[in-house]
């Protein structure tokens, strides 16, 4: 018998299990060695803990910024030694493959260390005002309380992406959890609540899937609310910013992509090849960096297929990564998208019936438009990369691609061209760290987390002037 675990409201450092519960559904159904269970949180106490992170402003505006690093720095120590536990609790809810877990405990743990050091000096200094007479004193101010909403496909980053990135700039959080991993995310963000975070600066609220609109609709209403962030498929991401936008509201968007490989005629096809198809299938697709198409420069077009061919054969036989999609009908969806183009005369380079490479996919054909989120690529052939450059332009999403050249020089003069938000050159499109800023243009949102991009994304400029001394 799976064991049971009660996932707990948190409201003013209290952790609320008494009420009604929903149960989370796992793909691995009765396999899952965790059953979950999450409190729901009553509207009542969705207002209650609105109210209490904007009272937590000044309780964590008094704390110094050694003491606020300190608990950034306890928290990442705590997160690395429930790794084991992660691992288990996120393959019951997800069924991630526990290297993942892994590999993304660490990113979560770098970004708590990274905002941690930042904490002493988000930026602010002095502006002469020639021949006013004045001197401007320029300081970041913290928004206010910060509405967090997380997914399920990388619990440990994206948990303590949307809830310490606030933090670390000043504003008190509330984190609407992801009802196919509030276990996995409430006990992530508990390593901040133990590290000594005071109480009422993360509050922690669960809701079941039907309620969630609404539920999110009415917490952005709260006046106490004064910044949301998203992370999230672009169809819900637009739907939440028209309710951001009534109450006159900001809001931080990383929402879905459609990640492009570029492969030059001098590239190392074998390279590409290898990396692309792990960008591709790692997480089975369900990275919002994930690589879903490969534009090759036709004069190398068969010989990459046939080092994709190896490639994939390679990984599949070998001690294969694999993690379940989070849904039969996800699972259905991206069979759709193979069997369509399939239809339409496209042919199978490598697969195993679920991990799938296609190419001479036919115009048009819904998998070339959509998000895939699945462990699906397809290759195009291009007579140069300025025009899948183009390609890529003329899409409707914007957040990361890869070119693959054997001149960095020219990659990176091609990447300044690209309107995404990352670019990596000769490396896997799924690449993201602590210190750096992720975020995309397009439809695929806007704001930045990472670095201190994601501070400044929860904080607003005030200047103050003075009479020249």
């Amino acid at each position: 018998m799976p064991e049971t675990r009660i996932v707990p409201t948190v409201i003013n450092g209290q952790r609320r299990t008494e009420g009604p519960r929903f149960a989370v559904n796992s793909p691995l159904g009765s396999e899952a060695s965790i059953k979950v269970e999450a409190r729901l949180t009553p509207t009542s106490e969705l207002l209650e803990a609105c109210k209490v992170a904007h009272e937590a402003r000044s309780k964590w505006a008094q704390v110094i910024p050694d003491k606020k690093r300190d608990i950034f720095y306890d928290a990442a120590k705590i997160l690395e030694k429930k790794v084991p536990e992660l691992k288990e609790v996120i393959q019951s809810e997800m069924g991630m493959h526990p290297a993942i877990v892994e590999l993304l405990c660490g990113d979560a743990v770098s970004i708590l260390k990274e905002l941690g050091s930042l904490i002493a000096t988000h930026p602010h200094g002095t502006v002469p005002v020639p021949g006013k007479g004045r001197s401007a004193l320029v300081y970041r101010e913290p928004v206010g309380a910060v509405l967090g909403i997380a997914p399920w496909n990388a619990p440990p980053p994206l948990s303590i992406r949307a809830s310490a990135c606030p933090i670390a700039a000043g504003c008190p959080v509330v984190l609407k959890t992801s009802e196919r991993c509030p276990l996995s995310h409430y006990l992530v963000l508990s390593s901040l609540l133990d590290a000594g975070l005071p109480d009422g600066v993360l509050n922690i609220v669960h809701v079941d899937e039907k309620d969630v609109p609404e539920a999110v609709a009415t917490m952005i209403a709260q006046d106490e609310i004064r910044k949301i962030n998203f992370t999230g498929s672009t169809g819900v991401g637009r739907k939440i910013a028209i309710e951001a936008a009534k109450n006159l509201k900001p809001i931080t968007l990383e929402l879905g992509g459609k990640t492009a490989v570029m492969v030059d005629e001098d590239a190392d096809l074998d390279e590409a090849a290898k990396t692309f198809l792990i960008g591709g299938w790692a997480n089975a697709g369900q990275i919002c960096m994930s690589t879903d198409r490969v534009y090759v420069v036709d004069k190398v077009h068969d010989k990459l297929l046939t080092a994709i061919e190896k490639a994939g054969k390679e990984l599949l036989n070998g001690s294969p990564v694999i993690s379940p999609l989070v849904s039969k009908d996800a699972e259905n969806r991206v069979q759709a998208l193979a069997a369509q183009a399939k239809e339409g005369g496209a042919k199978e380079v490598v697969g195993d019936g679920y991990r799938i490479v296609l190419a001479n996919v036919p115009k048009g054909a819904d998998i070339t438009t959509q998000e895939i989120f699945g462990p699906l690529i397809y290759v195009e052939k291009v007579s140069n990369l300025e025009q899948a450059v183009d390609i890529c332009n003329h899409g409707e999403y914007g957040l990361n691609c890869a070119i693959w050249t054997g001149n960095v020089g020219r990659g990176l003069q091609l990447a300044r061209k690209v309107e995404c938000g990352g670019i990596h050159i000769n490396g896997n499109s799924v690449f993201d760290h602590g210190t750096i800023p992720h975020g995309g243009v397009k439809g695929s949102g806007y704001g930045r987390f990472g670095g201190h991009w994601g501070l400044d994304e929860f904080s607003f400029v005030k200047c103050i002037t003075i009479p020249e001394i």
